[in-house]
């Protein structure tokens, strides 16, 4: 019979349970019952263990006398999984009734999340949403400097992928956005530089690398950029060299997928990371204008206050990659 119904959060790859009071074996494991996957969790009195990707068991104290059901999913398993049961294995079978974990009790949602990469779900169609990325082909995308998408950028592993020292510049979307609702997985190699750049109009490019507001994508901890403003307006998520992100931005390690997303309503701008909005701003606004004159953009006139513009993914000379693309207009 089911003990955990559980459904896994956009925010984390390892999830808490339950606690429960009482008397329990020193050790007993949960396997995940779905199809073609095992889902790992333990549980154990004193401290427990939990496991990271590869099953080793990761210690983690004790909380307050409880003890605690840990819940690893690993990370190439986060999506395309809706609900998971987990549920005794065999050596559990005398394991005591009060051991049995509500649904209620760890329960976390991510209703965002489509059920594969790169698809769109029936109410996400209804609601307007379009793929920027089916997963295979790239003909939503142009070059900035050309019709088509040039070498360097491919698709690999359902995800677009700009690689290192390409020198393929920048690429666009063949459409113009106002008004939008944008969001994007990316995947960072250590110490790799990209961006996101909106309001992107191909007449104002310098060679192949576009002028627009950039939603920074970025390795903090290796690349030097991150450090190159004091304010921290070069680092991930920030509107770049403008505005930084809100310091405690919940950041998945490299390697890792992270989930980015840019609405626009009107001179109205939000960045989020992983389901946090970290960047608010009004293009419109004094401060706005006064952070742009203090940024690399100062002699630029009306810098981010066009109307519309293309969506540009950036070749930094870094290989970076993307999948999920997704836009909704909100005119």
């Amino acid at each position: 019979m089911p003990l955990v119904v559980a459904q896994p959060a956009h925010n984390a790859k390892r999830f808490l349970g339950s606690e429960a009071r009482g008397r329990e074996p020193s050790e007993q494991r949960w396997v995940g019952a779905h199809p073609g996957r095992t889902l790992r969790a333990r549980l154990s009195a004193g401290e427990s263990d939990r496991w990271d990707r590869t099953g080793r068991p990761m210690r983690i104290p004790r909380r307050g006398g409880m003890r605690s059901v840990h819940f690893d999913f690993p990370e190439r398993h986060r999506r395309g999984t809706n609900w998971l049961s987990l549920e005794r294995n065999r050596a559990m079978k005398n394991v005591p009734s009060h051991w049995i974990v509500t649904a209620a009790v760890v329960v976390f949602v991510a209703a965002t999340w489509a059920a594969e990469p790169n698809t769109l779900t029936d109410q996400e169609r209804a609601e307007g949403w379009i793929l920027l990325f089916d997963g295979k082909s790239l003909g939503a995308w142009r070059g900035i400097a050309s019709t088509e998408v040039p070498a360097g950028w491919d698709v690999h592993d359902g995800a677009i992928r700009i690689g290192k020292a390409t020198k393929a510049g920048d690429i666009i979307t063949r459409e113009k956005f106002g008004n939008f609702d944008f969001r994007f997985e990316f995947r960072l190699t250590p110490g790799a530089n990209s961006g996101v750049k909106y309001f992107v109009d191909p007449a104002r490019a310098q060679g192949t690398h576009g002028i627009g507001c950039e939603y920074q994508i970025l390795d903090d901890e290796r690349h030097p950029d991150a450090k190159a403003r004091s304010d921290g307006s070069r680092t991930l998520a920030a509107l770049y060299d403008i505005l930084p992100p809100a310091p405690n931005k919940p950041v998945r390690p490299v390697g890792e997928w992270n989930e980015g997303r840019i609405v626009v309503r009107g001179p109205k701008v939000e960045h989020w990371l992983n389901g946090v909005k970290v960047v608010e701003y009004d293009r419109s606004s004094p401060e706005f204008r006064a952070a742009v004159a203090k940024s690399k953009f100062a002699k630029m006139a009306g810098f981010g206050e066009w109307a519309e513009g293309h969506i540009l993914l950036q070749d930094h000379n870094d290989e970076v990659h993307y999948r999920n693309l997704k836009i909704r207009r909100l005119d």
